[in-house]
């Protein structure tokens, strides 16, 4: 009987279990499809950029001295720098928006949270009534069990003292039936002494009769109170195994909300470091762009490993850790690559304008310019 009760148990656990990673599922896929709409490709431009129209064309023409290549290395850092201002400017808008959707999911999700805890403690308070009143019925049950036992004594005993008395009065009959016999022999024979017949007691049957009556009266009003506790028992244990079974429920429902709360949170942990790097990234860009130095002190400004390279790289390794920066098409800037970068710059100093950036931007057909 125990592994009956306990199958079911046992597969209310696993569907549980089920249903707490099934929702933990359905956040990350849709945080997974929001990234891979919105913030990873602003985020592939902007490296893009920076690395294949900005470093490595600086690597490509470090020995450049022909006039046009030159002008056309111009034109086109020129137009990268502008493309990159603002492709960073559309990751951050876009990890903005995305962190302002996690952050609403997130205080939804607590609120489902805290909801679903006043609902377990309502079920809980009312599996507490179950049991005082189940802990009441098996008192009174088991009194009215201790009743019955006596009630069935007292029958048995009714019923002996009947036996008794029967047998008595069937003693007494018999003697008077001997009696009778022997005054009809005193007759012809002379005086014959017998024993001393006991008086036919038919009341004494009738008192023992009431007295089992009574008694058996007493067990059936007993055994119709016993069943009486015994199915109020049993009913109440039915609704107490009911709730058992809708807090168990409850309690899945809330490890499944609290699984989606941590996976928002973390998500939101995850959005709050990206739009953190790209404003560091932006926030650098944005003071070069308004400097407008000359080109050579432009892009010797922007290339900073600290202040450039390692936020954007900071949101390369995260996204490559949480499995979303596929199909990328390059790989990550490592120190020894910008400082090659700035080796080439070096060289580029006497070739490169000496005009500010912005002059250059305003000259450069930017539209035209395939990045």
């Amino acid at each position: 009987m125990k592994s009956t009760l306990r199958l079911p148990f046992l597969l209310l656990v696993c569907c549980l279990s089920t249903l707490s990673d099934g929702a933990s599922d359905v956040t990350e896929s849709w945080y997974e499809t929001k990234m891979n709409e919105t913030v990873i490709p602003a985020y592939k431009d902007v490296y893009t950029i920076l690395q294949q129209s900005i470093l490595n064309s600086l690597l490509a023409n470090a020995n450049t001295k022909d006039n046009s290549a030159v002008s056309e290395l111009v034109s086109n850092l020129t137009c990268s720098v502008e493309s990159l201002y603002n492709s960073v400017g559309t990751a951050v808008n876009e990890s903005q928006k995305l962190r302002s959707e996690i952050d609403q999911k997130v205080e939804d999700a607590a609120a489902a949270v805290s909801a679903k805890e006043g609902e377990i403690n309502g079920k809980q308070g009312e599996i507490q009534q179950k049991t005082a009143e189940i802990q009441g019925i098996q008192t009174q049950l088991s009194t009215a069990e201790q009743g019955l036992r006596d009630k069935q004594q007292n029958l048995a005993n009714a019923e002996n003292a009947l036996r008794i008395a029967e047998n008595e009065l069937e003693e007494a009959r018999r003697c008077h039936l001997g009696r009778k016999r022997r005054d009809w022999w005193s007759d012809r024979v002379g005086d014959i002494v017998g024993p001393i017949c006991s008086v036919l007691n038919y009341d004494g049957i009738n008192t023992a009769k009431d007295a089992r009556n009574n008694a058996q009266s007493q067990v059936t009003s007993a055994q119709q109170q016993v069943d009486s506790y015994r199915q109020q028992l049993s009913s109440i244990q039915g609704q107490k195994t009911d709730l058992d079974t809708q807090l168990s429920q409850l309690q899945a429902q809330l490890q499944a909300l609290q699984s989606t709360l941590l996976t928002l949170r973390e998500e939101s942990n995850t959005v709050a470091t990206i739009d953190y790097e790209l404003k560091r990234a932006i926030g650098h860009i944005k003071g070069i762009w308004d400097a407008s130095a000359v080109l050579f002190t432009t892009i010797k400004n922007l290339i900073n490993f600290d202040l450039l390279i390692s936020p954007l790289n900071a949101i390369y390794d995260e996204l490559t850790q949480s499995n979303l920066l596929m199909n990328m098409p390059v790989g990550i800037i490592s120190n020894s690559t910008l400082i090659k970068v700035k080796q080439s710059v070096d060289k580029l100093a006497k070739v490169l304008p000496k005009l500010p950036f912005n002059t250059l931007l305003h000259d450069a057909n930017c539209e035209n310019t395939k990045q």
